[in-house]
């Protein structure tokens, strides 16, 4: 089930690559590695020949083998340079090659122009991105598992938080939840902000003690097979001020009304703004 997803996925690609004038791709994101050919390492992927190759260090030689049934595996580094291997792999003539120049450094395509004079680079202009934007069934059950993880552990955080405790001993108990459950990594950096520091979108937690009557804020994720999940709860500790609940319930209240805003050929600057209105409003 694996492979044929990913054949269709290839396949996709491959006339993307046709129609928009390409005879090769050199794919180097790891997300777009990961979504065409299934391998989670390091290197990069050249999609356009009899054969798609995957050129990477032997650090990954043999996870690329495991990983990417069917590619072509080529060990990269030492005797082998990456961009002598490329030449080999593009051939004679003078093919169009199309480079993700919105993630390669300004170092990395010059050294590309210098190896490869004949070809003629061009930025691939996010095609990849453009495929992953509509999701399959099997990575919308990726992104539901992984929204169930974050919900489990959150939880399983209620029964243990408490006065005294610090923001950082939040963030490491919900990160290692996140993991007992089944998350391969945190989606992101953990936010746990308390107190003062809920007003800082994307406060780093640190040794500030939790007080009763404190508003606590968490921004937190996980990652299933390299979809994630992306979660903000507020919780009172205690009883709260009359002014922190007016404000509680406002943002309770816009959120309400943003997700009954939320519908197929939604705009998102739109939903956003029905939230907004509602926050400003009062």
């Amino acid at each position: 089930m694996e492979d044929m997803r990913m054949d269709n996925r290839f396949e996709a690609f491959r006339k993307q690559l046709r129609s928009g004038g390409f005879d090769f791709a050199l794919i180097h994101k790891r997300e777009n590695m990961r979504y065409l050919s299934g391998f989670t390492g390091e290197g990069c992927l050249l999609v356009g020949g009899a054969r798609p190759a995957l050129l990477t260090s032997f650090l990954y030689l043999e996870q690329a083998q495991r990983q990417a049934e069917g590619y072509q595996v080529i060990r990269v580094g030492g005797e082998v340079k990456l961009n002598e291997a490329l030449a080999l792999l593009l051939g004679e003539g003078e093919p169009v090659l199309a480079v993700e120049t919105d993630f390669v450094t300004a170092d990395q395509y010059r050294e590309l122009e210098r190896a490869l004079p004949k070809a003629k680079l061009q930025p691939l202009g996010g095609l990849p991105e453009q495929l992953r934007s509509v999701k399959d069934a099997n990575e919308i059950g990726c992104i539901e598992r992984a929204c169930a993880i974050v919900c489990r552990a959150f939880d399983a955080l209620l029964h243990i938080i408490k006065p005294g405790m610090t923001e950082k001993a939040l963030q490491v108990e919900l990160d290692y939840t996140l993991l007992k459950l089944g998350s391969e990594a945190s989606a992101f950096e953990t936010i746990v902000c308390s107190g003062p520091n809920g007003s800082l979108p994307h406060a780093t937690p640190g040794e500030r003690t939790i007080q009763a009557g404190d508003l606590v804020t968490f921004d937190f994720g996980a990652t299933c097979a390299g979809y994630r999940s992306d979660v903000t709860r507020t919780v009172a500790i205690g009883r709260i001020s009359d002014e922190l609940t007016a404000i509680y319930e406002t943002v309770l209240g816009a959120q309400c009304m943003a997700l009954d805003a939320i519908r197929p050929g939604a705009v998102c600057s739109s939903v956003d703004q029905v939230a907004r209105a509602f926050i400003e409003a009062k």
